[in-house]
């Protein structure tokens, strides 16, 4: 926002620019919320920040190209345990993460999504009467509740355009060419009605609902706790350690319901990758969360910096000599220069059939 605004766009035109990028209202379009997380190095950049962007820049490039030394730094290696927590769940929404360090930087918590065991914790695959989500039900309950609410209120609309057309209906000034309504079944939460809707409206209007309005958003209806609720939970269950002054890290950054819960636990500093459309929590509570480092008293909320967790052992792993046969530090250790990962322009069906065709080639069975 700040640097369009600097190079002369004003305050509207940049933010539906930004808007734009980070979700487009079209299928082809930029879908830049859906990707960042993908990402296999961050770097936060700012106008404030321009001159700081220098180091992280070099540490990446020393990273890929093999440079000696350079190991994890404590987001990093947060970060990494969030998400390595994050691949536990088994939600059929998404699979988060959430992590907790000590003013050390030592984790002292994980935690992941997913639905409560009675005695503490959560199901997992270990458990012996699993009643996660995908077992229990095999549906979300969250969207089914949510799909239920929003046929009740069609429900409801449809009754009052029912009064509305048997009023029309009855008045001498009834246009005789207007289309008949088909009486359906509108079935919610209230019971079975009675409606002239048709079947293909009460679908539309049920899909808008969920779509535009802030009723899609709803996420108090799933099974499931949130993966930074687990983290703060399995302190209070072990009793060994305190959240005051402690750092989060979250793959998602934190619904309104987590935010209000990290914000009484103490937690001074919140470091997330994804981001959560969905999530109230600034609006909320602007009063005690900051996106400033320079406000205080408010716990800090701000953009994860370094390597992407999913690239964490790639960068991280000791699969070099690093010192030479005298004992000495070797300054490059990756001197092959090998690629990080491999990245195909084609599809995987496009790569197999010019794989098998060379095959046949070969074999000298290759068609003519």
């Amino acid at each position: 926002m700040e640097y369009l605004q600097s190079e002369g766009l004003s305050p509207v035109d940049a933010q539906n620019l930004v808007e734009r990028d980070r979700k487009d209202n079209v299928t082809h379009g930029q879908q830049l919320e859906k990707t960042i997380h993908k990402s296999d190095f961050f770097v936060k950049h700012s106008l404030k920040s321009s001159g700081n962007i220098t180091k992280p820049c070099k540490r990446f490039v020393g990273l890929v190209h093999g440079e000696n030394g350079i190991t994890p730094t404590r987001d990093e290696a947060g970060m990494y345990a969030a998400y390595a927590a994050s691949l536990k769940s088994a939600c059929l929404s998404r699979q988060v993460g959430a992590a907790i360090a000590n003013t050390s930087g030592d984790v002292i918590s994980v935690g992941w999504n997913d639905v409560p065991a009675g005695g503490g914790g959560l199901y997992n695959e270990d458990s012996e009467n699993d009643q996660r989500c995908v077992v229990h039900g095999k549906k979300c309950y969250n969207d089914d509740t949510k799909q239920r609410l929003a046929k009740d209120i069609v429900a409801i609309l449809s009754k009052v355009k029912n009064s509305e057309t048997s009023a029309t209906r009855n008045s001498p000034e009834a246009d005789e060419a207007s289309p008949a309504l088909i009486p359906v079944k509108v079935v919610g939460e209230a019971g079975e009605r009675k409606a002239l809707l048709s079947s293909v409206e009460a679908s539309r209007l049920a899909s808008q609902i969920l779509e535009i309005t802030a009723l899609g958003s709803i996420i108090e209806y799933s099974r499931a706790i949130h993966a930074e609720m687990e983290a703060i939970l399995n302190i209070a269950r072990s009793g060994k350690s305190s959240t005051l002054g402690s750092v989060m890290y979250t793959t998602t950054y934190p619904c309104h319901n987590c935010a209000r819960h990290i914000i009484a636990s103490g937690i001074s500093r919140v470091v997330y990758i994804e981001p959560y459309e969905k999530s109230l929590a600034m609006k909320l509570h602007s009063d005690a969360i900051s996106v400033d480092e320079s406000s205080s008293g408010k716990v800090l909320f701000e953009n994860f910096q370094g390597v992407s967790p999913t690239r964490y052992t790639t960068l991280f792993a000791f699969s070099h000599r690093r010192k030479d046969n005298k004992g000495q530090a070797v300054r490059i250790v990756g001197k092959d220069a090998s690629l990080i990962s491999h990245e195909y322009l084609d599809s995987y069906l496009d790569v197999e059939s010019k794989v098998a065709l060379k095959g046949l080639e070969e074999s000298g069975e290759a068609p003519n």
